[in-house]
């Protein structure tokens, strides 16, 4: 959408201090593309559209999740898409791509290792 340019500017550390919500360090070879806030049910989510190297584009998904809970990374495959999902403590995330699926889940467990 022309309304809609993508906004390169990244800022973990603000999006932290504005929402609430912890975002994983990415590999050095990902470039961010645009980074959103969005109202979720239960606070504020945030995507990050990356361009991640050997997994192409990918988006990553964080959300206040409704509960407490630990989740390890698991792959999800729907119609014409899939992603992995986990959550560490009060935030859930997605990764989301086209790249293949044990790529993708490496890419998960890394980034969820990036949290506290």
């Amino acid at each position: 959408m022309v309304s809609q340019p993508e906004v390169e500017a990244y800022d973990p550390a603000e999006i932290l201090a504005e929402t609430g919500i912890q975002l994983p360090a990415l590999p050095k070879d990902w470039q961010v593309r645009d980074a959103q806030v969005f109202p979720s049910r239960h606070g504020h989510s945030v995507e990050v559209v990356i361009d991640a190297s050997d997994l192409g584009r990918v988006s990553l998904f964080a959300a206040q999740a409704s509960g407490f809970n630990v989740i390890a990374p698991t792959l999800a495959r729907f119609d014409k898409a899939k992603a992995v999902y986990w959550q560490t403590g009060p935030l859930a995330y997605a990764l989301t791509g086209t790249g293949g699926d044990k790529v993708l889940e490496r890419a998960a467990l890394r980034l969820s290792r990036q949290l506290p």
